[in-house]
């Protein structure tokens, strides 16, 4: 939507900002002479180039924001194309994966072919996953998610797309779990019992916008369920502490950190020895969730 009013806002201020500049050279040339009306002019183009290096920033950013979509929209273009959806997909981007993030997800389950992908938090990744695990004719999804109203949404996502019978949604309350000392709030345990081995992991919940490490359980409590190929997909690697603490607990557990590209909300992937694990063959008998 336009805002006529904006043009003229801009010059209105531009005009008051003149203005001011005006009445302080008149000040300083009566108080101290020439020097003054020199200051009043050096303070005028301090702020004009304060201003140019403003709008040169701002246009950085619009290009960087600009390349940003683009890349988010032949990626979600490539989501649609690869797994031919007979629904619209949930909104991704926000709180969800990004398009860049979630192709590359999808391209990594048909490769490997996992038996079991758990994901920690749900939405339309565990739409996206349904849908290619379905493609393999193989494997499950398990998605565990706090909020049942969002755990609901996710299932009828899951219904709507026609892959239900590929995915399990759980949800699961939060409790309090230790971890590096600390007391974080991560999923009741109980809720994950009886998953023994994980061969993709999707590490995108609980919610931690305060960057207070609630995910962190999710590798130190799910460690010793990892098959020997699995692959680990974290999510708002953008958070520093987040991305700080993965790094180091990969360098701990002999895991490979790769950020493969430079991806919206800097994602990692994590390999536990080598980028190119061993894919499944392809004539394993077919299951669903």
């Amino acid at each position: 939507m336009k805002r006529p009013y904006l043009p003229f806002f801009l010059v209105l201020l531009l005009l008051l900002a003149a203005a001011v500049w005006w009445a302080l050279a008149v000040v300083l040339n009566e108080w101290i002479g020439v020097p003054g009306r020199i200051a009043a002019e050096a303070i005028a183009l301090f702020v004009v180039l304060v201003l140019l290096v403003e709008i040169l920033l701002r246009a950085i950013d619009l290009r960087r924001r600009a390349v940003n979509d683009e890349r988010q929209l032949q990626a979600l273009l490539g989501l649609y194309t690869a797994l031919k959806p007979r629904a619209p997909l949930p909104m991704l981007r926000t709180a969800a994966l990004s398009p860049d993030t979630a192709l590359e997800y999808i391209r990594l389950i048909r490769q490997l072919r996992p038996e079991t992908v758990l994901e920690l938090g749900s939405g339309v990744s565990t739409v996206l996953a349904a849908l290619q695990v379905r493609e393999n004719g193989y494997g499950r999804v398990v998605a565990v998610e706090d909020d049942a109203d969002w755990a609901k949404k996710t299932a009828d996502d899951l219904a709507e797309h026609g892959v239900r019978e590929w995915a399990e949604i759980r949800h699961a309350a939060l409790a309090p779990a230790q971890v590096d000392g600390d007391t974080v709030d991560w999923y009741d345990p109980e809720t994950l019992a009886d998953i023994e081995r994980i061969d993709m992991l999707l590490v995108d919940g609980p919610r931690d916008l305060e960057d207070r490490g609630n995910r962190r359980p999710g590798l130190t409590h799910l460690h010793e369920r990892f098959s020997r190929d699995v692959v680990i997909v974290v999510d708002d690697g953008i958070r520093a502490r987040w991305n700080n603490w993965v790094h180091a607990w990969a360098r701990e557990h002999g895991f490979i950190v790769r950020e493969p590209f430079l991806n919206e909300k800097r994602s990692m992937f994590l390999f536990r020895s080598s980028p190119h694990p061993t894919r499944r063959p392809a004539d394993t008998t077919s299951r669903g969730g």
